[in-house]
């Protein structure tokens, strides 16, 4: 079974530049396998769960957990909270079990809709999948740290194109079955108004309406996208044979 990169539903974005830059921090890594939990006994190659006979491996998992962890870790950081600290190990346990939980399920909506798009019949042009993976490598400052970070997550330029078109095929899927989404003037103000009332009740600044209409209007959009992504999921779900196995 050939490697399928892991992307993340509902917001399904290509996670390469991020997730190998932090793959590629050693710090991270020594940091990371200091770590004793019950993944260290997993070996990569061990089946975590099947979706309709489909196997997901634990290759997939760790790696997918890992950067979920370290994403959120980063979060900790900024929120000015030591790791260290009493209060900061009650928070890295809690973001290290929730990214493990959160990894697995994001893997078994991955594989549930793609093979839906499969079925379905969707396919993807190679222009658009070369455009992807221009577009990857170009946020790399050479052609060669591309590469080494392809190498290092045992990717090659062949599989990784692989992974871009499975992720399109996915986004297809969700473009076509999902409603265009408008927001009205209306609830863009209401949103203004109740943000207003919350700042005003914390004692905090509050920015005209016409500096974060489009804002607004944009959050509101994502929202009720996001909203609709969960339901087909859900609906895809509902026929699918899933075994965790974790």
């Amino acid at each position: 079974m050939m490697f399928k990169k892991y992307f993340a539903l509902p917001f399904l974005m290509l996670v390469l530049v991020a997730g190998l830059a932090a793959c590629n921090d050693d710090e991270d890594q020594e940091e990371n396998n200091d770590n004793e939990d019950t993944t260290s006994e997993i070996a990569p190659d061990e089946v975590v769960a099947t979706v309709n006979d489909e196997e997901i491996l634990a290759e997939e998992w760790l790696m997918l957990s890992d950067s979920i962890a370290q994403q959120q870790m980063m979060q900790l950081q900024q929120a000015g909270i030591n790791p260290e600290s009493e209060e900061g190990k009650e928070y890295v346990e809690q973001i290290e079990k929730g990214a493990e939980d959160q990894a697995l399920e994001q893997l078994i909506q991955q594989e549930a809709i793609l093979q839906e798009a499969k079925t379905a019949d969707f396919t993807v042009d190679s222009e658009d999948i070369d455009a992807k993976y221009e577009e990857t490598k170009g946020q790399f400052e050479t052609e060669e740290a591309f590469e080494t970070a392809l190498e290092n997550n045992s990717l090659t330029k062949e599989s990784y194109k692989e992974s871009i078109e499975e992720q399109l095929l996915t986004q297809n899927y969700l473009d076509e079955n999902m409603d265009s989404v408008e927001v009205s003037n209306e609830d863009v103000q209401e949103a203004y108004d109740e943000y207003k009332t919350r700042q005003e009740n914390q004692g905090g600044d509050v920015q005209a309406f016409e500096d974060v209409e489009q804002q607004i209007r944009e959050s509101l959009k994502r929202e009720e996208e996001n909203r609709q992504i969960q339901k087909i999921i859900q609906s895809v779900m509902d026929e699918t044979d899933v075994e965790r196995l974790i």
